[in-house]
């Protein structure tokens, strides 16, 4: 499949109440993908790297839309938008182990090309590593 993807972190603006969960109950980690036409659980290989479908985009995003969790608002707003190719790799369940996993590092090699300045994007981030 070929999406438009978005990026997004554990704020409560950007996600709801409970920032640090996702739709499928499980806590979101590095490869943890939010999107509305796949079902939870899905595993995708993007670039190489598997991510699991565990989360949902508001409802306004219908069709091939994948929205990838970053661990701060300034990684995700580093990668923006672009189209990307995914494949459909398994159907497991949420919370499954991905190996080979993208770590934080890995994700944030993407946002290199598209560096912006922003002031304080991250204040209203919530630490999910706890």
């Amino acid at each position: 499949f070929k999406v438009n993807s978005s990026a997004y972190a554990s704020s409560p603006y950007q996600t709801d109440a409970t920032p640090c969960i996702t739709a499928a109950g499980t806590k979101v980690r590095p490869g943890v993908v939010a999107t509305n036409f796949l079902p939870l659980g899905t595993i995708v290989s993007i670039g190489g790297k598997k991510y699991i479908v565990e989360d949902r985009m508001n409802s306004r995003y219908s069709g091939y839309y994948l929205d990838i969790w970053f661990t701060s608002t300034s990684e995700a707003l580093e990668f923006g938008r672009k189209k990307l190719e995914i494949t459909i790799v398994e159907y497991s369940k949420p919370g499954a182990e991905l190996e080979p996993t993208p770590t934080p590092e890995e994700i944030s090699v993407w946002s290199l090309l598209f560096t912006k300045t922003y002031s304080d994007p991250n204040k209203y981030d919530v630490d999910c590593s706890k």
